[in-house]
């Protein structure tokens, strides 16, 4: 066991509090260890220092993992009242995510003392366990159980992507539960969902229950820090509950990822009618009204910094400038009054109408005005 140590937080990599909560010298290093009186002399325990992120809110010990931290142990097996909980848990999730006939995965299965429930539903699951002996008890069961540890997004189940996961008081183990949940994540459908348990931070605070503090539980989940590890991983918490006072316990769904193609055809499609735009018939310069960012951006995606004359732009700290890396002259409105533009390109969308009206009327322009709103170019002509 590696003596303690100080720090950053586990969750979010912030500071952790300068001075502990409490401070608890010659703990058990670990919750599994029952000496012989051959180890005496080695048993001096260590001291547990609990402390907080200011930040995410997680509180979490500063000692290392025990040696066994990736192995589930669950010595008084299920109990009747655990395997009833379970039972309705499996029941909720399945309904309100609608999972008959789909695939689950426990993630950190122990000997399959869960799983085997599964088996009184109309679902597919699956486990994965790093003790070998437990995952060698759960297969004489003929349970679906593979060996392994989930720390990685490269991590890759037999049968994946499954529909749903579950974990039951895990996490907390872990040094590292970011690089837990990105490995479920990796390992579920896009629209995956999933039942999380973790002993309740709120149950020791509310109760002064500082000897649930174990060298094998680094982290103490409220029900904000716990929300704030899923987000961070994209699980977002559709139900919170509480389980027999002590535990947490939220059904989740991972977050829809971002639609990234509407940005790729955004980019094609403003470009060819930018384009388009430039080649409408007519003499004289082309102008743009608008040195703003989207301004400087279109010029440079839509390769026009070369047929622009120059930017007209109200702001007197602008004018007299020039755009960057297409260096084009920013100058002032009035411009228009000597200039005969063949048209004008206004990219400037919170402001686009009013500058629409002064063309016409102020500088009664009848050349096409180009203006840029909602990613699309709208053209008007006389």
């Amino acid at each position: 066991m590696s003596p303690n140590r100080e720090i950053h937080c586990r969750l979010c990599g912030g500071e952790l509090s300068a001075e502990p909560i409490i401070d608890i010298p010659g703990a058990p290093s670990g919750a599994q260890h029952y000496p012989l009186p051959e180890e005496f002399k080695d048993d001096t325990g260590i001291d547990l220092k609990l402390k907080a992120c200011p930040t995410c809110g997680l509180y979490q010990l500063t000692n290392a993992a025990v040696p066994y931290y990736r192995d589930v142990i669950r010595p008084s097996g299920a109990t009747r009242t655990m395997l009833e909980i379970r039972r309705r848990q499996f029941r909720e999730l399945i309904s309100r995510f609608d999972l008959e006939g789909k695939s689950i995965f426990e993630c950190g299965c122990g000997k399959g003392e869960f799983l085997e429930l599964w088996r009184e539903f109309p679902v597919k699951a699956h486990g994965v366990e790093n003790g070998a002996e437990a995952v060698m008890h759960a297969r004489r069961a003929g349970l679906s159980v593979e060996s392994g540890f989930m720390d990685s997004r490269s991590i890759r189940l037999d049968g994946a992507p499954f529909d749903a996961f579950t974990s039951f008081n895990f996490l907390e183990h872990q040094p590292d539960p970011n690089g837990m949940l990105a490995s479920i994540a990796a390992n579920l459908t896009s629209d995956g969902v999933g039942l999380v348990t973790v002993p309740s931070l709120e149950y020791i605070l509310e109760n002064g229950a500082y000897y649930e503090l174990i060298a094998d539980h680094l982290l103490y989940f409220s029900r904000r820090s716990l929300a704030a590890l899923l987000n961070r991983n994209g699980f977002r918490i559709v139900h919170f509950d509480d389980v027999l006072e002590d535990t947490h316990c939220v059904f989740v769904s991972r977050v829809p990822a971002p639609e990234h193609d509407s940005l790729r055809r955004g980019n094609i499609d403003l470009t060819r009618q930018l384009r388009e735009f430039v080649n409408l018939g007519g003499t004289g310069p082309l102008a743009v009204w608008g040195a703003s960012h989207q301004g400087f951006t279109l010029l440079a995606s839509a390769g026009l910094s070369s047929v622009v004359e120059f930017i007209i732009d109200s702001a007197p700290s602008k004018q007299g400038r020039y755009s960057p890396v297409s260096h084009i002259p920013i100058v002032e409105p009035d411009i228009l009054l000597e200039k005969n533009v063949r048209a004008v390109l206004v990219i400037a969308p919170n402001f686009a109408e009013e500058i629409h009206r002064m063309i016409r009327e102020k500088y009664k322009l009848q050349c096409p005005v180009g203006v840029i709103r909602r990613g699309t170019l709208t053209v008007f002509t006389l």
